[in-house]
């Protein structure tokens, strides 16, 4: 469907953007976050030496922020938009 409209990876960035900072904002107020596997993500960052690896625990970083909003609709659109989102933080990096 993206593909057909067209969509650009910058228009995808300016979507991911907006979707990441919904979420670390309801994240922050919710009242049990799990950050184990942030951490792990972060860890992987500043430590990991293959680029599949780093660009897997960015996803998986992004991935559970939107998670830990506890909003089903940063969830849906998540989960809906997932391939093109990441795809264009491929893009990006």
């Amino acid at each position: 469907m993206l593909a057909s409209a067209h969509v650009s990876h910058d228009d995808l960035h300016i979507v991911r953007i907006a979707l990441e900072r919904e979420s670390a904002k309801q994240a922050a107020i919710a009242p049990v976050a799990d950050l184990d596997e942030m951490y792990r993500c972060i860890y992987i960052f500043e430590h990991g030496t293959r680029v599949k690896e780093i660009a897997n625990a960015d996803i998986a970083f992004h991935n559970h922020l939107m998670r830990m909003s506890g909003s089903p609709v940063l969830s849906f659109f998540a989960d809906a938009l997932q391939i093109s989102l990441f795809k264009s933080l491929h893009y990006r990096n």
